[in-house]
């Protein structure tokens, strides 16, 4: 196997999550799982606040909570592998319903014509 970065592995695993709803490649499981070596070495590299800013971008405007079923299996496992339950993900990353909803709402499509 070529020598692979961790940056650009790092890459690589976020463009996994472009895709959620796809189905993960067993050689996509196989390579960033963290119960492998380069899974490990690519968890280990990635902060708390980066796996935070997916989980935000995914989460959009709306106003409640992410759920699970938004994000890959291998984005799960490093969450909860992090951070222990899907709940401490959510406070964590500042996601609660109550902080979410506390925001002031998006200003409405304006017509122009």
């Amino acid at each position: 196997m070529a020598y692979e970065s961790i940056s650009i592995m790092k890459a690589q695993f976020f463009k996994l999550q472009q895709g959620a709803s796809i189905k993960i490649s067993e050689r996509a499981k196989a390579k960033f799982s963290v119960n492998t070596r380069t899974g490990k070495r690519i968890y280990e590299a990635i902060t708390d606040e980066e796996l935070f800013a997916v989980l935000r971008h995914c989460n959009g405007q709306r106003r409640v909570p992410p759920y699970q079923g938004m994000f890959n299996k291998l984005m799960m496992e490093y969450l909860l592998h992090r951070f222990g339950t899907w709940e401490n993900v959510i406070i964590k990353a500042g996601l609660t319903r109550e902080i979410l909803q506390s925001k002031p709402k998006p200003k409405p499509f304006e017509r122009i014509f």
